[in-house]
């Protein structure tokens, strides 16, 4: 990767994005019911649980010195889920997710604890924020 691309957030491009993406949908389905094709949508199937976010970015407005602690808990935890020490990696990095909610690297690890917790919906929760919530844009 270039070292003059840069990542940040960007909210209302996602929101744009989805809803140009819904529109287009719905237009191409409208031009095959037209001419009388049917038309099946598929959602892909995806294994989150395997699924690293390739960019994570803290929460915007936050204390110049929560990242860095916030950094620590993500590499505390990563090391406990190394050593299968679930409850200890759970507890870090909820303390972490609750200082920088929208980190998307933490709440895949999240999700990878919860998951050998058996805590199958919280974990779900966890991959889908990490996954899909949480949107980059890459500008030069």
């Amino acid at each position: 990767m270039s070292p003059d691309i840069q990542y940040t957030r960007a909210d209302t491009l996602r929101e744009n994005i989805l809803e140009h993406y819904r529109v287009s949908l719905e237009r191409m389905v409208a031009v095959a019911r037209s001419v009388g094709a049917h038309v099946i949508l598929v959602t892909p199937a995806s294994s989150q649980n395997d699924c690293t976010p390739f960019k994570s970015q803290h929460t915007p407005g936050l204390d110049l010195l929560i990242p860095k602690r916030v950094e620590q808990m993500l590499a505390q935890g990563k090391e406990a889920i190394q050593e299968e020490n679930w409850q200890t990696a759970l507890n870090l990095l909820k303390k972490a997710s609750a200082k920088d909610p929208r980190h998307a690297e933490l709440h895949y690890h999240l999700g990878r604890t919860l998951l050998e917790l058996d805590r199958i919906d919280e974990a779900k929760t966890a991959f889908q924020f990490a996954v899909t919530r949480i949107f980059v844009l890459y500008a030069r």
